[in-house]
């Protein structure tokens, strides 16, 4: 299943602003009765790609087990330019935190972390910078 998000961001002030945003799919590691109840594999086995610095539609793909058990990836992309990413959830929340308060959203700055075991997700950071009146939209799938 896919699910594809619009986000339309608009300046409606009379001066230029830069907006910054935190965009996230957490993945499912293909079982969800699994992934509840089976976490010596599960935190074992996450592995990820990311974009290149400077990529204009960053994609990251969660390949766990990737042709190992099962032949299918999943993938986060993004049709704007990210000024970084996140693949490891740990990182992005902040020891012993939360999906309320993040680590990474408060300071302002992606972490640019790569999962390897331990709960993969994605997050791509966005740095929008509008002039009045201007809008831009954002396609995330």
């Amino acid at each position: 299943m896919e699910q594809v998000q619009r986000l339309v961001v608009r300046n409606l002030a009379r001066r230029t602003v830069t907006v910054t945003l935190f965009a996230l799919a957490e993945f499912c590691l293909w079982n969800a009765m699994d992934d509840f109840t089976n976490f010596q594999r599960n935190f074992s086995t996450g592995e990820v790609e990311v974009p290149s610095p400077g990529d204009a539609r960053p994609v990251i793909i969660h390949k766990t087990e990737y042709r190992e058990r099962r032949d299918h990836v999943a993938y986060f992309a993004c049709s704007g330019a990210a000024a970084g990413f996140d693949t490891q959830r740990e990182k992005f929340l902040g020891a012993y935190r939360d999906w309320r308060e993040p680590i990474v959203v408060e300071q302002g700055e992606s972490a640019n972390s790569i999962a390897q075991g331990w709960q993969p997700m994605g997050s791509h950071h966005l740095k929008i910078t509008l002039q009045p009146g201007e809008s831009r939209t954002i396609i995330l799938r």
